[in-house]
């Protein structure tokens, strides 16, 4: 289970179950919506907000979600495209062995990147 509360200006709160299912809460706890486009059945590893909405870990893939600006309250935020793959730095910190799913998310103010930790 993992949680992120997103930038000021859309205040909510992101929960993410071990079921992959995903609830946004307001800034009092609220729950307002369930995500329909949540990876449900696999388990959500991390979550991190940026200006935009929320990125999530499943494994070693990484979903972007973007908070809707009229403020939907059905649909705060939605799936954008496709899941794109965590490419491990080189060979010598990849092992076919070793779990390699994200377990914490970051990214600089600029948002010109996203680091993994796995």
């Amino acid at each position: 289970m993992c949680h992120a509360w997103s930038e000021i200006k859309y205040a909510l709160i992101l929960v993410c179950a071990d079921n992959g299912e995903m609830l946004i809460l307001d800034c009092m706890g609220q729950c307002k919506a369930s995500i329909l486009d949540a990876p449900k059945g696999r388990t959500i590893d991390a979550a991190f907000s940026y200006s935009l909405g929320f990125v999530i870990a499943v494994e070693d893939n990484l979903f972007f979600y973007e908070a809707d600006p009229e403020g939907n309250e059905r649909a705060p935020v939605t799936l954008i495209g496709d899941s794109c793959k965590v490419k491990m730095a080189g060979k010598e910190t990849f092992s076919a062995d070793r779990n390699n799913n994200v377990q914490c998310l970051a990214m600089p103010a600029l948002e010109d990147a996203i680091y993994a930790v796995t």
